[in-house]
């Protein structure tokens, strides 16, 4: 919603609040009800006695709250669209990919390797070249470090060749899962 509307549904909700809040009050025999605002028809409203009052006071104070939770539901911000990441650009236009895409595709390279259980990757895009971060869970009887490196090296050069943008940072998060882990999940 652009400014302009924000601001006249703020100022129609304040004034609501406002209505519901001085009718809750002129039930409550607060204060005195202004006939020259409200007309004749108003009148019998400071009357109200008992669960007549309360049900009038509870429905304006809700009425109330309900415009008050509308303003700040108006005026949150939004939030952004993340960008694509642009592949090429030339006189027949861009190509670009979305960055879910980027972090399904990583998902996918580095879930075929072997001894990879899980993978969940989140990419962001650095004035170099994309920064892929990886969270991968490993089986049981691998050497850490050689895994980790054959990872980012098979990974960084699949998804390279694929996308065509450098890769300036991959980093790959392992977390081991123990061997009866392993069994256990297979009963």
């Amino acid at each position: 919603m652009n400014f302009i509307n924000r601001i006249l549904a703020t100022f129609v909700l304040c004034a609501l609040i406002a209505t519901t809040l001085y009718l809750g009050a002129v039930v409550m025999q607060l204060i005195p009800l202004d006939a020259r605002v409200f007309g004749t028809a108003w009148q019998r409203l400071p009357a109200l006695q008992g669960w007549q009052a309360g049900v009038v006071t509870a429905a304006a104070a809700l009425l109330a709250l309900a415009a008050l939770a509308a303003i700040i539901i108006e005026w949150r911000p939004t939030p952004r669209r993340k960008r694509p990441f642009i592949v090429s650009d030339n006189e027949h236009g861009s190509v670009s990919v979305e960055r879910d895409s980027v972090c399904k595709l990583a998902e996918k390279v580095i879930s075929a390797m072997d001894n990879v259980k899980d993978v969940k990757a989140t990419v962001a895009l650095g004035p170099q070249g994309i920064h892929l971060h990886c969270a991968i869970v490993i089986s049981a009887a691998v050497v850490l470090p050689e895994l980790g490196s054959q990872l980012q090296e098979e990974a960084r050069a699949r998804i390279e060749a694929q996308l065509g943008i450098p890769i300036a940072v991959l980093s790959a998060k392992l977390r081991y899962v123990p061997y009866r882990a392993d069994n256990r999940a297979l009963l």
